[in-house]
């Protein structure tokens, strides 16, 4: 299946992860937004925590940005 159907709730700590992770890279997320194609409104969306559904293709592309595992298991709080 196409990782791209896949829409996956998250946790808080998930949330401040992604803060966490831009402010160690040093960027801005107009800048996170210009390389890896994910929309401006949906990173700010995600680190503010006005949403709890994630596109799973999103994280990903994140997670490889970041240079992080993807572990499914911290994103859902587990």
């Amino acid at each position: 299946m196409d990782a791209t159907l896949f829409m996956v709730h998250y946790s808080q700590m998930a949330r401040t992860k992604l803060e966490e992770l831009r402010a160690q890279k040093g960027v801005t997320r107009l800048e996170v937004a210009a390389a890896t194609g994910i929309p401006y409104t949906t990173l700010r969306r995600l680190e503010l925590g006005m949403t709890d559904r994630v596109n799973l293709q999103f994280l990903k592309t994140l997670a490889e940005y970041y240079g992080q595992p993807l572990d499914v298991r911290h994103l859902l709080g587990v």
